[in-house]
């Protein structure tokens, strides 16, 4: 019933409904309204009562909901289905079996929190309330090989999702990190089942510190949140409806056959481009120039001795940069 009552006064845009047109369409009395607009508000969401005008619920207030998520997205494919937890160990993992069952393609998993997130190379990635931790199931059709650029397409949908809601710089360092003046905000874990020619699904695995404090970062690597970085509190609708906007519309593109053009602007956000590097990879470490990056996601890289090298996997540190983000 109080969905119901969310879908209704979400359906207005801000608009006041009367508590009498909401127990007509409801079949309950205004009285059960009251009560029920009073649970909501105990869960967190704001609503304005005023005598003769009735209820109105302010913008994208209380917890994540698939009624306030989907009001207003505009999208055909991302956000079909919203599948939110309070605790899980990770959305990617609930994503793969919700995938396996049949899951339809552009469907969201969102948790409050994660007690085993991971990052890439089985990293734990600290998922605490106050961020955004979702999956994305999709079902591209393509095979295995043409998948790749689907890590390069998150990071700049999450990447410009950022910069619009919040009016930061965001940029990409290869191959899957989120940075904001030299910290880490975000991070991308894509995920691919299937077979060589016939890819079943894909998770795209998306977090995002952002309403995250101080306390909640690890100390040991160079993190920041959104709102510590802004000043301000993030609104998650408006993060997690931007970030899905940007995924059909980057989506669209890949599949038209335009890779160039979301290859574009990869390089328009990359931090990683035209500087100094060091690359770990298989233990070992050695200074290079990143150089650009390959239709194949891979980072190509001028060696010491000048030879281009495709770096398929491993870790770049940043030694340097262009523009204004000023990695030193």
């Amino acid at each position: 019933m109080r969905e119901k009552i969310l879908g209704l006064l979400l359906a207005r845009g801000g608009e006041f409904v009367s508590g009498e047109e909401l127990s007509k369409v409801l079949g309950i009395s205004r009285a059960g309204v009251w009560k029920h607009i009073s649970h909501l508000r105990e869960e967190g969401y704001s609503i304005a009562s005023q005598t003769r005008l009735g209820h109105r619920l302010e913008r994208n207030s209380g917890p994540l909901n698939k009624y306030v998520l989907g009001h207003n997205l505009g999208t055909a494919k991302m956000g079909r289905e919203f599948v939110i937890r309070h605790e899980v160990s990770s959305t990617n993992e609930v994503a793969k079996e919700l995938a396996r069952a049949g899951a339809l393609d552009g469907t969201v998993v969102l948790a409050e929190t994660q007690n085993g997130g991971r990052g890439r190379r089985g990293r734990q990635w600290l998922s605490p309330q106050g961020g955004i931790w979702l999956s994305v199931i999709l079902r591209p059709g393509l095979e295995l090989k043409d998948v790749a650029s689907y890590t390069l397409l998150a990071g700049v949908a999450v990447a410009l999702a950022i910069n619009k809601v919040t009016g930061l710089k965001a940029g990409i360092k290869w191959p899957n990190d989120i940075l904001i003046r030299n910290k880490k905000v975000g991070g991308i874990l894509a995920e691919v089942f299937g077979e060589w020619q016939a890819v079943d699904f894909l998770v795209i695995g998306i977090g995002v510190n952002a309403n995250l404090g101080e306390q909640d970062l690890p100390p040991e690597v160079m993190a920041a949140s959104l709102s510590l970085e802004s000043g301000r509190p993030v609104l998650p609708v408006d993060l997690i409806q931007a970030m899905l906007r940007e995924l059909e519309r980057l989506e669209q593109l890949l599949l038209a056959g335009k890779l160039s053009e979301v290859l574009a602007e990869w390089r328009s956000m990359a931090v990683c481009l035209n500087c100094a590097v060091v690359v770990k990879e298989h233990k070992e470490e050695w200074l290079a120039e990143s150089i650009d990056i390959a239709e194949d996601g891979a980072l190509i890289v001028k060696t010491a001795d000048n030879r281009l090298v495709k770096l398929y996997s491993g870790e770049v540190s940043l030694r340097g940069s262009r523009g204004d983000y000023n990695f030193n």
